[in-house]
């Protein structure tokens, strides 16, 4: 997706960019999903990550619903 090729990550946490990759599907990733990811993956997220990670979700999820909305309407 181009559009997302300009954003823009700050210094530090790559890391929480690498972590919703990971997660990011079709659907909001829920805190079920999250508590499973860090069983399998053995990693620990701090409550503000999973808050960050849940606010790019969400982000995201709307970016998808616009573009679906789009191609619908063309």
């Amino acid at each position: 997706m181009p559009e997302l090729d300009s954003v823009i990550i700050p210094r530090g946490v790559e890391y929480l960019f690498t972590k919703f990759w990971e997660l990011a599907g079709a659907e909001r990733i829920t805190y079920g999903e999250l508590a499973a990811y860090q069983a399998a993956t053995g990693s620990t997220l701090e409550p503000w990550e999973i808050e960050a990670i849940k606010a790019m979700d969400s982000e995201y999820q709307g970016f998808i619903a616009e573009k679906n909305r789009e191609a619908v309407n063309a």
